[in-house]
């Protein structure tokens, strides 16, 4: 799931595309038609928003309707964004909080935080029906990481807590205890989730 879908070089006037059979109409009652709609709504795109996505793309593949969203948003020619488009297009980031106390050089924290990265991003990924959506548009908005800092373990620990509790999707990062610090030690947790959830745990917490 790298990248994400670019626009084409141009002026920003491009005209939004229709695809192959748009023109000629999509029997949206068709079972190919609603399969696809299903895929997009799955992902985290509004229910009227994904069947004008496949109705304008001429129902060609799920990858042309997904494109014809995005490129849409970036026009401003989408469907009535309302409150829908508020919905669809919501704010996500991932946020590592180091344990300051272990006084990590920055080399092994950098390696740490990548630890987190790869650990939190591939579970999140395996879990495609709950979390494809949100990585989507995570990827489309920059792909926002953080890096915080926590005082020590049991703040360390509260926050760890308190991201579960609240049904965000996190992870912590073991040390093996191979180089500067003792084995076992809890170094770093990362934390995937819309930015207003994500600060309600880790808001009050200083960059590292």
């Amino acid at each position: 799931m790298s990248g994400g879908f670019e626009r084409g070089v141009g002026d920003g006037q491009e005209q939004p595309y229709l695809g192959a059979g748009a023109a000629g109409g999509v029997d949206m009652n068709a079972p190919a038609s609603k399969e696809m709609v299903e895929s997009l709504v799955t992902m985290g795109i509004s229910r009227p928003e994904a069947e004008l996505a496949v109705r304008q793309t001429g129902a060609e593949t799920v990858e042309a309707a997904i494109a014809w969203v995005f490129e849409n948003r970036e026009q401003g020619d989408m469907l009535d964004a309302g409150a829908a488009g508020d919905a669809m297009f919501q704010d996500y980031k991932m946020v590592f909080v180091v344990n300051s106390s272990l006084n990590m050089s920055p080399g092994k924290m950098a390696a740490q935080v990548g630890h987190g990265a790869i650990a939190l991003y591939q579970d999140l990924v395996t879990r495609q029906d709950v979390y494809g959506g949100p990585l989507l548009q995570w990827n489309e908005c920059g792909s926002k990481k953080i890096v915080l800092q926590c005082e020590n373990a049991s703040e360390f620990d509260q926050l760890t807590v308190k991201a579960e509790k609240s049904g965000l999707p996190c992870t912590t990062i073991e040390d093996a205890g191979l180089t500067q610090i003792p084995a076992g030690s809890r170094t770093v947790l990362a934390v995937f989730g819309l930015v207003s959830d994500v600060d309600a745990v880790t808001g009050n917490l200083r960059l590292y």
